[in-house]
């Protein structure tokens, strides 16, 4: 992802199969499956890393990213991102050698 690149697609991506569900971190495991098969369009796993920092990053309100103030609290978004973000980050890195 270019510096240039908005962020807030890619993580209006990750956040919509989330809405329905009470807790956004029991999908972080279905939302990385999702990103590893392509059914996000959300670019590379690096893309979404990059991505979830600019997020975390930004003094934006990630709650009304989806066009509306959404009721769930940023609370709750942020966790999902950090976790996704570590999970994303520990498959990108090589295991260490024994």
């Amino acid at each position: 992802m270019t510096a240039a690149r908005d962020w807030r697609p890619i993580i209006r991506a990750l956040e919509y199969p989330t809405l329905f569900t009470p807790d956004p971190l029991d999908d972080v495991d279905r939302i990385l499956a999702m990103i590893e098969r392509g059914h996000l369009p959300v670019g590379s796993p690096h893309d979404v890393i990059e991505a979830i920092a600019a997020a975390l990053a930004s003094e934006d309100d990630l709650t009304t990213l989806n066009g509306a103030p959404s009721t769930r609290p940023g609370r709750r978004l942020h966790p999902f991102l950090v976790l996704l973000k570590e999970k994303l980050e520990q498959k990108q890195s090589p295991p260490a050698p024994v």
